[in-house]
């Protein structure tokens, strides 16, 4: 008998988690079948900030931050490390994302799903640090394509 694969490591920027709560497509990824999602503390307190500012701002109801939490609770969280340096390599045109890049390849994850056209744009399809940058519907095609 042959043992299942592993589950896919894919690591979500603040951004997804934000649309994810306020009810975007991008909360089936919660749904896909042997995939195992992180993030980071600092990405996920950026969601939050910011979903809180929207709630207070009346764009938004109080079930957006509810299923946020919902969402963290499923999703397995890494510390962040202010401390750690930003590297050379990954000229990222935002610091705060170069943070998002090294929680995805600090905690070993095979792909990071973000919907940031700024700063990631440029990589979407491409891998940094042997992190394959994806936008959320590109990740749920591809993990139904390999299925």
């Amino acid at each position: 008998m042959t043992d299942p694969p592993p589950p896919i490591r894919a690591f979500l920027d603040a951004n997804d988690l934000f649309s994810a709560a306020i009810g975007g497509g991008v909360a089936r990824i919660w749904d896909l079948p042997n995939v195992s999602l992180v993030t980071s503390t600092y990405a996920l307190t950026e969601a939050h900030n910011n979903l809180a500012l929207a709630v207070a701002a009346l764009e938004f109801d109080d079930q957006c931050l509810a299923r946020l939490n919902d969402l963290a609770s499923r999703t397995e969280i890494t510390l962040h490390d202010p401390a750690r340096p930003p590297s050379d390599a990954h000229a990222l045109s935002d610091p705060d994302d170069v943070a998002i890049l090294h929680g995805a390849i600090d905690s070993d994850c095979r792909y990071l799903i973000t919907g940031d056209k700024k700063c990631f744009g440029p990589f979407f399809g491409k891998s940094l640090g042997g992190v394959t940058i994806l936008r959320p519907a590109e990740f749920i095609q591809t993990v139904q394509a390999s299925r």
